[in-house]
């Protein structure tokens, strides 16, 4: 029966305290018998799109990647249906703060009658090196090679995905309390990456030291 596959990536900090780890989650379509089979080819795309941009990721990052697969079909609390372990080869440099992230746009084909937020997705990526930083232009904007190495990852990822038979897509739980879960997932034809870095507060540190005043 079709379903629909969450891919859970965890990405360690040399920190080693999960407080710091950074997670990326991703929702595919399962049409096979065995959905751990679909779950499977989907992750070996997510490997193949990690380690194409993982050069331009930040030193703080431990290299370690792990990847759980689940069945939004399973009755909660879920267990991963397939788990998977390997590495990357993070940037040297100095690294940017833990909570500044490149966006990851993404969304499936418009319907007439639907709400488009919720064909739409983001992943927010990071944390990144410091090269990934373009000063050029007056402004400090993510530099154009990157922007155009992460869209053509998250291209290839899409195609490979769609050849495999269990297209990457967006899942809407709010589409899903009222229609059954295939009918909430939207195939991903379609996205892009800004030039703008975005702040996500939750992934910064905790302040070590404080500098104080008063009168």
């Amino acid at each position: 029966m079709p379903t629909v596959l969450r891919h859970q990536v965890t990405l360690p900090t040399a920190s080693q305290l999960p407080r710091d780890y950074i997670m990326n989650t991703w929702h595919s379509i399962s049409v096979d018998i065995d959905p751990v089979d679909d779950a499977n080819l989907f992750r070996d795309r997510l490997m193949d799109f990690y380690l194409t941009i993982d050069a331009f990721m930040s030193g703080r990052l431990s290299s370690d990647i792990h990847i759980d697969s689940y069945d939004l079909s399973d009755a909660m609390p879920r267990t991963p249906i397939a788990e998977f372990t390997s590495s990357l080869s993070v940037g040297t440099g100095d690294g940017l703060p833990n909570e500044v992230a490149i966006c990851l746009s993404y969304r499936g084909p418009s319907a007439s009658g639907v709400i488009a937020a919720r064909h739409r997705g983001r992943i927010f990526l990071g944390p990144w090196d410091v090269m990934v930083v373009d000063q050029g232009t007056g402004d400090t904007i993510v530099e154009a090679s990157v922007r155009n190495g992460i869209s053509n990852a998250a291209e290839t990822l899409a195609q490979g995905a769609v050849s495999d038979g269990g297209p990457w897509c967006v899942y809407s739980p709010t589409t899903n309390a009222t229609q059954s879960l295939i009918n909430s997932a939207f195939a991903v034809d379609n996205g892009w990456v800004d030039d703008a870095f975005d702040t996500i507060r939750s992934r910064g540190g905790t302040a070590a030291n404080r500098s104080t005043w008063s009168i």
